[in-house]
């Protein structure tokens, strides 16, 4: 039934067949490209109990492969025990929103990780691959790809990214047929509009976007919101020029990412899992305890983002949008401070 997965009735037919006609909760739209849906068929055969639990040892796994790539490519964090690592990411509430909600930002974030490494070991076109594997969150990996794009040797980058995107098309294709796959965008913009039912709300978004509907700029919050993320990615485009200079590779890649979650127009808070990646590479660089008063908005941004009773207020509220701050916080922080001793790195390592 490839070529039913963006019809709503058929959506709603099985979900309620799942759980019941008595839930409360609206339908969810399937917002993903048809090629995820593929990987996600044989969990299907387990049922849904099975398939969830089968898919969260998936998500753990790859926060395992997460945590051994960092510890293998940047000598520093090696000297954090995996217990560490292991409180420190189920202390990280956007990473642990995954699990019970069953979602995929954890291999997104192995994905994106893995392709700033490639980019370490000055290999731009299977970054470009990992990318194009990651664009089943065209959101987020859209902007950042035209933020990393500012680098050199973009061609090479820009043409792994084409050549996997190109492929998966044409699996999509052979999923659901080429008028679903040629719908998709304007599926994705009509649930948009609609705000899928009641499933998809801004002032939750932790986004400009987010922070805009919170603060109630209904009528101009779409204008400022394209005016702002389009300065965004220049500015952190900028910060690639730099990456030789004063900033180091580490800074500008992390700059690019919280960024990329900022600008992105349709996020949630588990989406947020990717900011471990920079604030990983943050702590890669050892702060002395003479410099603390100089990274003071930095450190006060990274714990107020590890302080979970704060995203329980904001979800019982529906302020997600207020999160924006912190990461924003995080992200200036790192514009102004970027003259830290960079990370070294083994070219011979790998994942």
């Amino acid at each position: 039934m490839g070529h039913e997965l963006y019809n709503p009735a058929i959506q709603i037919r099985i979900e309620r067949e799942v759980i019941g006609r008595a839930s409360t909760i609206p339908p969810l739209p399937f917002l993903r490209p048809p090629w995820e849906a593929l990987a996600f068929a044989p969990l299907t055969f387990l049922g849904y109990v099975g398939a969830f639990c089968l898919w969260n040892a998936v998500g753990i796994s790859f926060l395992v492969l997460w945590v051994r790539a960092l510890r293998k490519n940047f000598p520093n964090l090696q000297g954090n025990s995996w217990l560490f690592w292991t409180l420190a990411l189920a202390g990280f509430f956007p990473v642990f929103l995954n699990l019970p909600m069953g979602q995929d930002a954890i291999p997104f974030l192995l994905l994106v990780t893995v392709a700033f490494l490639a980019l370490k070991k000055d290999d731009p076109f299977k970054a470009g691959l990992l990318l194009g594997l990651a664009s089943f969150k065209p959101q987020i990996v859209l902007p950042l790809l035209l933020i990393v794009m500012s680098r050199p040797q973009r061609g090479r980058l820009f043409t792994g990214f084409l050549l996997i995107t190109g492929a998966l098309t044409l699996v999509s294709a052979g999923i659901s047929g080429w008028s679903s796959v040629l719908r998709y965008p304007r599926y994705l913009l009509e649930v948009n509009r609609n705000l899928g039912n009641g499933t998809i709300t801004p002032t939750d978004m932790p986004n400009l976007r987010g922070l805009l509907a919170v603060l109630g700029a209904d009528r101009i919050w779409q204008i400022v919101v394209a005016c702002v993320s389009v300065a965004l990615i220049v500015i952190a485009g900028r910060m690639w020029r730099k990456a030789k200079e004063s900033w180091s590779l580490d800074e500008a890649f992390s700059f690019s990412v919280i960024f990329a979650l900022l600008v992105g127009y349709h996020t949630h808070i588990y989406d947020m899992a990717l900011l471990i990646l920079p604030i990983a590479l943050r702590f890669n660089a050892p702060l002395r305890a003479a410099d603390l008063h100089k990274h003071a908005m930095e450190l006060f941004s990274i714990i107020v983002l590890f302080f979970t009773p704060l995203y329980l207020f904001l979800i019982g509220h529906a302020l997600n949008g207020l999160l924006a701050i912190p990461i924003f916080l995080f992200g200036l922080s790192l514009s102004s401070g970027g003259k830290d001793a960079r990370a070294n790195i083994n070219p011979s390592m790998g994942i």
